[in-house]
């Protein structure tokens, strides 16, 4: 009987992780060649329906003009914003090959989000390490949370390849995975 309430409430790992997984691999897929539009959600169901092109890349969540120069300012202040991550999150112990440190914690600069959903940052250390792994601590996550496939979202920006550009280019390089969540308390 626990079973099949556990099943029927939507909280199962067999959902969350392949769920995680193609959200992932759709991010790998392709690798756009010029920003896309920022968009600007009025509710977690409009960022839901979108999450495809959230995951390809054809479109991208905004800050507002303000938060978006106070980031920039910021990353200016930082010297080395890998650093900052490192010193952060990892107690300053640099990273090394194969490294599984990681740590889900809300963004300190958020995109402009509809009210009832948070913007939380998967931090990790080891870009080689697959998805597999990225997406079982995610999907771990999410069952803490108590959440199925229907209140996150999960993508990532494209690795730089040469020239900067904001809103385009990861500004800081360690190897990070957005997370867009409905909060279960405005659901």
């Amino acid at each position: 009987m626990l079973e099949v309430a556990k099943a029927e409430s939507g909280y199962r790992y067999a959902d969350i992780f392949p769920y995680t997984v193609r959200l992932l691999s759709i991010a790998h897929s392709a690798q756009p060649s010029e920003p896309p539009p920022r968009i600007y959600p009025q509710s977690f169901d409009d960022i839901y329906l979108a999450r495809d092109e959230l995951a390809a890349f054809r479109i991208s969540l905004g800050r507002n003009p303000i938060d978006q120069a106070n980031y920039y300012a910021h990353l200016k202040t930082l010297g080395s914003p890998e650093l900052a991550i490192i010193n952060k999150y990892f107690d300053g112990v640099m990273p090394e090959k194969n490294d599984k440190r990681f740590v889900i914690a809300p963004d300190d600069f958020p995109a402009e989000l509809p009210q009832g959903t948070s913007h939380q940052m998967m931090w990790y250390l080891d870009e080689e390490l697959d998805y597999a792994w990225v997406a079982n601590r995610i999907a771990d996550h999410i069952l803490a949370l108590k959440l199925t496939t229907q209140d996150f979202v999960v993508y990532r920006k494209p690795s730089n390849n040469g020239l900067f550009l904001p809103g385009f280019s990861r500004s800081i390089e360690t190897p990070h995975v957005h997370l867009i969540i409905r909060d279960k308390a405005s659901a």
